[in-house]
């Protein structure tokens, strides 16, 4: 039986412990990991460092098409989840 998954292990430039937060039409959601580092638009991560006073930073790193480690050249970004040129995504899968 032919694998069907993810074969590479994704790269994460920041703490996958903190919350993670993507910008939509003026609200910031919590997002997952794997959502977080495709975003296009506004990122941003809450810093616990100090526990007493979590502060928010806005996140700048690279963005990564969905579910692989190939990052998104900036004439193709999207201000949503960017997906590789014809991903199947799974809410669109026939059944």
């Amino acid at each position: 039986m032919e694998k069907r998954s993810h074969s590479e292990k994704l790269k994460y430039d920041f703490n996958t412990a903190y919350s993670t937060e993507v910008e939509s039409n003026g609200v910031f959601y919590r997002t997952t990991c794997n959502e977080f580092r495709s975003w296009g638009g506004n990122r941003r991560i809450l810093n616990v460092k100090d526990k007493i006073n979590p502060t928010y930073e806005e996140y700048f790193g690279p963005i990564y098409y969905f579910g692989s480690n190939k990052i998104v050249p900036q004439d193709q970004m999207a201000d949503q989840i960017n997906y590789l040129p014809n991903y199947i995504r799974p809410e669109r899968k026939k059944r």
